[in-house]
């Protein structure tokens, strides 16, 4: 299902999330269908068409961002968000709460 919706991520932010998307598809192990709810298979066609407006597309990026900031494997030292993302820590917070936002806003629509 796809509600509309007027988010629009910059160009910097797309390619934020392509690298996040690219980052874990590299590393995709056991415990990865649980901690993004995709198999391999549609986290890579995520992976190969975004930017999407899918409610997959949003759940994929959101929780590859989630995972790199806060996960187990988290990335905690601001130079290394910086080196594999392409942006400041605290730009892919807010770029998070914006991904989170419009999921919470697609739930409350079902």
């Amino acid at each position: 299902m796809m509600v509309p919706s007027k988010m629009k991520l910059d160009d910097q932010q797309d390619l934020t999330v392509r690298r996040a998307l690219i980052y874990w598809d590299e590393r995709w192990d056991w415990e990865c269908p649980s901690l993004f709810g995709l198999s391999h298979e549609q986290y890579g066609i995520v992976v190969r068409s975004w930017p999407g407006k899918s409610d997959t597309h949003l759940l994929a990026a959101s929780a590859a961002l989630r995972e790199l900031l806060y996960g187990a494997s988290a990335l905690h030292d601001c130079e290394a968000v910086r080196a594999v993302l392409g942006a400041d820590k605290a730009s892919v917070v807010t770029l998070l709460e914006t991904l989170m936002g419009e999921l919470d806003k697609r739930a409350s629509c079902m």
